[in-house]
């Protein structure tokens, strides 16, 4: 019931922005007023043709005064209407590159991060095969990947506030959003993904003093090793997405402030094939790991 209640709100809200806000609606709003008059209030109004009569009864003076004050009230407010939309327009194009600019500043650097967590992972990984290989370890391949604590937590602390930073886009930006097609549901699917992603991302690394013995045993023991794999089976995915779709949201927001011409045409028909196989790519990768959640009995990893 709230939910219809809610539909109801926002038509008739909408509606009365138009008929009051807008040019095409305030005239709308007066002929409907000017035929209503009659059959809701009694009131019969003055045809065309009557005002006019009335009008022929003024002297030249009078006639010359009111074509003089009608142009000018006429002038002032076409005026005034270019005026409003232009500084309109203005604004909306600055807020829109506004919002595709930190788009942009948001997720970027969350994909460079996803990249350094995954290389730092494999070689995690790498020298865990290594030693269960009974491979030989040199004293400086482990001691450099531990050395690399620090700069994992400070990229699993970034990609943390990006995450925060990714819903708060919605907040900020909703009007440009709402405005744009469905990037508000773009930037929730990627928000979404990065989330899911956080679970596999929080693996904490092996702690192993520098004399301490059986480090190849300990570092073995205390390594998450199901979970470091499973950021790295789905960092792919994700990388994949959050480039695809922030890419995308940043599209349909400066789409508009774009010449459409000869040139855009040109270029569209000629790496357009491309574009869409490679969003084909990160559809079906998609689809292959819902598949494989759905076959496992994980939850999903997007909400619907």
């Amino acid at each position: 019931m709230k939910k219809y209640a809610l539909y109801i709100l926002v038509a008739v809200a909408y509606t009365l922005r138009f008929l009051t806000g807008n040019l095409y609606g305030v005239v709308i709003l007066l002929a409907g007023s000017y035929f209503l008059l009659e059959p809701m209030f009694g009131i019969t109004p003055l045809t065309p043709l009557e005002l006019l009569a009335i009008i022929d009864f003024f002297d030249m003076d009078q006639k010359a005064l009111l074509l003089s004050s009608s142009l000018t009230v006429l002038g002032f407010l076409v005026a005034f209407s270019v005026a409003t939309k232009t500084w309109k327009e203005q604004t909306q194009a600055s807020l829109r590159l506004q919002a595709a600019k930190d788009v942009h500043d948001t997720y970027s650097p969350v994909a460079a991060v996803i990249v350094d967590i995954r290389i730092f992972a494999e070689s995690l990984i790498k020298i865990a095969k290594k030693i269960e290989a009974d491979e030989r370890i040199t004293d400086f391949d482990l001691e450099y990947a531990l050395s690399q604590y620090e700069r994992c937590r400070n990229d699993q602390r970034l990609f943390t506030t990006a995450l925060r930073e990714s819903y708060s886009l919605q907040a900020i930006y909703c009007h440009q959003l709402f405005a744009a097609g469905d990037t508000w549901d773009r930037i929730q699917e990627i928000g979404d993904e990065l989330s899911s992603l956080s679970e596999s991302l929080s693996f904490s690394l092996p702690f192993i003093y520098p004399d301490q013995r059986d480090r190849e045993q300990i570092y073995i023991s205390s390594l998450q090793r199901e979970k470091i794999e499973k950021f790295i089976e789905d960092s792919d995915l994700v990388y994949d997405k959050v480039n695809a779709l922030s890419g995308l949201v940043r599209g349909k927001l400066t789409a508009p402030l774009v010449e459409h011409n000869f040139s855009m045409f040109k270029n569209f028909m000629k790496h357009g094939l491309m574009l869409f196989s490679l969003t084909d790519q990160v559809l079906t990768k998609k689809r292959n790991t819902e598949q494989d959640d759905a076959h496992n009995g994980d939850k999903p990893r997007v909400r619907p």
